[in-house]
């Protein structure tokens, strides 16, 4: 079918913020267009409103365009919402290699799909797991749904998942979804009103309506995942997702999370891939594990050296202190004793014995006490 290029939509799954498109994946085929022509390759379908969706070669349309072409002949079938992301899941796991962001993408566009099934009650096809967006998308339900589908096994799923909570996208997408939702429903009770629909149907979409603010309402009231992990700015410098990993792992361990910003992250994992270039080496897990920590040992014995520093000059002011309350009290005390003093001078030889309580007995001999300690300090 021929298409102008301008006017395809993108895979509504895919998300973008998670797996955006790569600048220098769209040079390569641009590269190979110019030398080759647009061989196509391009799935897609048509939705509802009779537009053109993209199923899998956003970077293929987007090189094509860059060079110039404005149609082009596109297979466009009859594809489900299911068979959109299983399309999409294996351009990434076999053209893109699932690289950082493809494979994160993959998990990204099943968490969407699932989570909007199951908030607008429908059951979820070829899925034995039950899963709800108030309890979460877990790795069960999304491994179920690509059951069969090479490259996206427990442990991968497991491991995306993990990045996405800690980047903060898993929550940014059941919120995205729970929008997209209720405004489908509340747009839907609002035509059925319109055109005077039968009661019963109206009261079927109010009824539906409240259902889904009632799950919303649960969705909201979870705890939300701090973010952790820039996901999105160090898959611009790691674009193999087990690198990605070994990099997510050391830098939210606790002995690197205390010295490391979030946003500074993407700089740390730029400053790695240039490193192991400078030094001629293979970028490995191991390597990245290695620079890190050395680079925090590094933050650390400053911080270490800071805090002692800080520590000895908040010693030295509390000696200070501890000085000057001294002085204050020892001028007290001096002013009383030579009150006490003059009344002694004073005193009437042949009147009553001077008073001389057992606590004042005391606090002379505590005073003098602390004189013989502080001298044994040398500090008179």
């Amino acid at each position: 079918m021929q298409v102008n290029l301008k006017s395809l939509k993108p895979n509504p799954f895919r998300d973008f913020v998670v797996d955006p498109i790569d600048s220098e994946a769209v040079s390569k085929i641009t590269d190979s267009i110019n030398e080759d022509g647009f061989w196509g390759g391009i799935v897609a379908r048509k939705n509802k409103a009779g537009e053109v969706e993209i199923a899998a070669g956003h970077h293929r349309i987007e090189a094509a365009k860059q060079c110039g072409i404005t149609v082009a002949d596109i297979f466009v079938g009859q594809i489900d919402d299911e068979a959109m992301i299983r399309i999409y899941a294996r351009e990434n796991s076999t053209q893109r290699g699932n690289g950082s962001t493809a494979v994160a993408g993959t998990v990204a566009s099943a968490i969407r799909y699932l989570a909007r099934q199951s908030l607008s009650g429908r059951e979820i096809a070829n899925s034995s797991k039950h899963t709800r967006p108030d309890q979460g998308i877990g790795e069960p339900a999304i491994s179920d749904f690509f059951k069969g589908q090479s490259g996206i096994g427990q442990s991968v799923v497991r491991q995306q998942l993990k990045n996405l909570k800690e980047s903060g996208d898993y929550d940014r997408i059941i919120g995205e979804v729970i929008a997209e939702v209720e405004a489908q429903q509340a747009a839907e009770l609002k035509r059925l009103e319109e055109q005077h629909a039968p009661a019963e149907q109206i009261e079927e979409a109010q009824a539906t309506v409240a259902k889904t603010k009632t799950k919303a309402t649960k969705v909201a009231s979870q705890k939300k995942e701090d973010k952790t992990f820039d996901f999105e700015g160090v898959a611009k410098h790691l674009k193999k997702d087990a690198h990605v990993i070994a990099f997510r792992d050391v830098v939210t361990g606790p002995a690197v999370r205390e010295f490391l910003l979030v946003e500074n992250q993407a700089a740390l994992a730029e400053q790695l891939v240039g490193a192991a270039k400078d030094a001629g080496v293979e970028l490995t897990g191991v390597f990245i594990k290695d620079r890190v920590m050395s680079s925090i040992y590094g933050v650390q014995q400053v911080a270490k050296s800071a805090k002692k520093k800080l520590d000895s000059t908040d010693l030295i002011e509390k000696a200070k202190a501890r000085q000057r309350e001294f002085s204050r009290a020892a001028g007290t005390i001096f002013k009383k004793g030579g009150e006490i003093s003059d009344m002694l001078v004073k005193w009437p030889k042949d009147g009553p014995l001077f008073p001389v309580s057992d606590e004042f007995k005391q606090s002379m001999t505590k005073l003098a006490n602390t004189v013989e300690l502080l001298k044994r300090y040398g500090l008179l």
